[in-house]
C-alpha cells in the first residue's frame, strides 16, 4: 500500500476534527443545563455531578480499552464512526429521558460511543503523517475539544431560548421542555458525521519501532511495553490524570458559577462563557503545538512532553484565582486564561506518546492515557467540586470557592507530577520505539534513566 498524500491526510485532520467538535458538544453541554435539569428532574449538584462526570467519564474510560483493540485491529474509520452514531444517538435519547436512571444510562451510552473516537484519531493520524511533521495536524485535533466546547455553550444557550419560545409539540400533544430539545437539536449533527468517515482515506500503519501488521500485538504485549516503561508512563498518564481533574473542575461549573454568583441568564452565561471557551481553548492547543514544534526545531528531543509540561505549570493562577473575583468579568478574564492553558497541553501530550510507541501498539497505548485521564479527570473534577459545595460549603452560591479550593490543591500536583517525566522519555525518544516488548535492555533503560533533578529545567 502506498503511504498516504499531504492532502488526504489533512482531509482526515478535518473530519475527526469535525467529529471531535460534535464529541464535546454533546458531551459538555449539559454543563449548561444544570440549571434546568435540577427543577425538571428534582435532583441535587452531587447527582448531576454524576451525570457530567461519572455516568459518562465510567464507561468512556472502561470501553477505551477493547475500543483501542478494535481500533489496533479493524478499519479505524469503520470504528469511528459506528462510535459516532452511538453517541448522538445516545445524545438524543437524554432529551427523552423521564428521571435520573434514564439520563444516567442515556449519558453512560454517550460515553461509550465517544471511547472510540481520540485513540482511533491518533492512531489514523499517527500513520497519515511522519514523526517530524506531526505534532501540528495532532494538536489542531485536539483543538477541537475547546472548539467544541465553547460552541456547545453557545449552542446550547442559543437552543434552549429558542426551544422556550418555540416549543416543540411531540405526537399526542406533549410538549419537550427546552433542555430536552437542547439535547435533540446538539445530538443530530453527529450522524452527518459518522456518514463522512466513511470518506476518509484509511492509511497503511507505520512501521515504527514495531510490526506494522494488524493484530500483531494482543494485549499482553502491551501491558508488557507499558510496564518496561512504567517510569514515563506512571508520571505521563498520573500527571494528565491530575490535569483533567482540574480541567473538568473548571468547565463542568463554570456556567453555574456565573449564573448562580453573578446572576447572568443561562442565554448570557451560554454565549459569553462560550465564546471564551472556544477562542482561549482553541487558541490554546494551536499556539500549544506551534510551541512544541519550535522546540522541536531547536533539537530539543523532549519537546513535546516539555511543551505539556510548561502549560501544567502556567496555568495554577490563574485556576486558582478566577472564580474567587467579585468582578464577573475579570472572573470571565482568569478563567478563560485558564482555559487556555488547560488546552496548551493536549496535542503535545498525545503526539508524545506516538513518540515511543510502536504503530501496532498505539490504538491501546493512548486507549490507556485516556482511559486514565477520563476516568479520573470525567468523575473527580465535577464531583469534587459538588461535594464541596454541598457539604463543605453547604452554599449552592460557593461553588466558585469550591472551584478555587480544588485548583489550588490538584493543578500543583500535577505539574510536580509531570516535570520528572521528562527524563525518562529523553532517554526512550533517544532510542525511538525499537526495543522489542519483553527485553532485557528495554526494562534496563527505564531502570537507568536519569534521576529528575530539580522541578523546573535548567
Amino acid at each position: 500500500m502506498t503511504a498516504p498524500s499531504s492532502r488526504s491526510g489533512w482531509y482526515a485532520v478535518v473530519i475527526l476534527w469535525l467529529g471531535y467538535i460534535c464529541s464535546f458538544v454533546d458531551r459538555q453541554v449539559l454543563a449548561l443545563l444544570v440549571e434546568p435539569i435540577k427543577q425538571s428532574l428534582q435532583i441535587g449538584d452531587t447527582q448531576v455531578s454524576l451525570l457530567q462526570g461519572l455516568a459518562f467519564g465510567l464507561f468512556y474510560a472502561l470501553m477505551g480499552l477493547p475500543c483501542g483493540m478494535l481500533i489496533d485491529r479493524y478499519s479505524r474509520r469503520v470504528v469511528i464512526a459506528a462510535g459516532v452514531t452511538l453517541w448522538s444517538l445516545a445524545t438524543i435519547a437524554c432529551g427523552f429521558a423521564v428521571g435520573f436512571g434514564m439520563l444516567f444510562v442515556a449519558r453512560m451510552l454517550v460515553g461509550v460511543g465517544e471511547a472510540t473516537l481520540s485513540p482511533g484519531a491518533l492512531s489514523m493520524l499517527s500513520d497519515h503523517f511522519p514523526r517530524e511533521k506531526r505534532v501540528l495536524p495532532i494538536s489542531i485535533y485536539v483543538s477541537a475539544g475547546s472548539f467544541g466546547g465553547g460552541l456547545a455553550m453557545i449552542a446550547g444557550g442559543a437552543a434552549i431560548a429558542w426551544a422556550t419560545s418555540h416549543p416543540y409539540v411531540l405526537p399526542g400533544g406533549a410538549i419537550l421542555e427546552g433542555w430536552r430539545a437542547t439535547f435533540v437539536l446538539v445530538g443530530l449533527p453527529g450522524l452527518l458525521i459518522a456518514a463522512l468517515l466513511m470518506t476518509v482515506r484509511e492509511p497503511a500503519r507505520r512501521n515504527e519501532g514495531g510490526p506494522a501488521s494488524r493484530g500483531r500485538f494482543a494485549w499482553s504485549a502491551a501491558w508488557a511495553f507499558m510496564s518496561e516503561r512504567r517510569g514515563l508512563f506512571l508520571r505521563h498518564y498520573g500527571a494528565f490524570a491530575l490535569f483533567a481533574w482540574l480541567a473538568y473542575a473548571i468547565l463542568s461549573w463554570a456556567p453555574s458559577y456565573f449564573i448562580r454568583v453573578h446572576g447572568w441568564t443561562l442565554p448570557e452565561a451560554g454565549w459569553r462563557f462560550g465564546i471564551v471557551y472556544l477562542v482561549a481553548g482553541f487558541g490554546g492547543a494551536i499556539f500549544g503545538g506551534v510551541f512544541a514544534a519550535w522546540l522541536r526545531r531547536r533539537k530539543t528531543i523532549d519537546a513535546n512532553l516539555r511543551a505539556a509540561a510548561w502549560g501544567a505549570t502556567a496555568i495554577i493562577p490563574f485556576a486558582i484565582a478566577g472564580p474567587l473575583m467579585a468582578d464577573p468579568w475579570l472572573a470571565l478574564a482568569l478563567i478563560g486564561v485558564a482555559i487556555f492553558f488547560t488546552s496548551f497541553p493536549s496535542g503535545a501530550s498525545v503526539t508524545a506518546i506516538s513518540e515511543v510507541t510502536p504503530g501496532a501498539l498505539r490504538g491501546q497505548v493512548s486507549a490507556v492515557y485516556y482511559l486514565v485521564m477520563s476516568f479520573v479527570g470525567l468523575t473527580a473534577g465535577p464531583l469534587s467540586v459538588a461535594l464541596c459545595t454541598d457539604y463543605l460549603f453547604q452554599d449552592p452560591k460557593r461553588v466558585g470557592d469550591s472551584m478555587a479550593l480544588v485548583s489550588a490543591i490538584v493543578a500543583p500536583a500535577a505539574a510536580l507530577v509531570l516535570w520528572p517525566a521528562l527524563p525518562h522519555f529523553r532517554r526512550w525518544a533517544s532510542v525511538g520505539a525499537n526495543e522489542v516488548p519483553g527485553s532485557p535492555r528495554a526494562a534496563a533503560l527505564d531502570r537507568a534513566a536519569a534521576p529528575p533533578g530539580p522541578l523546573l529545567p535548567r
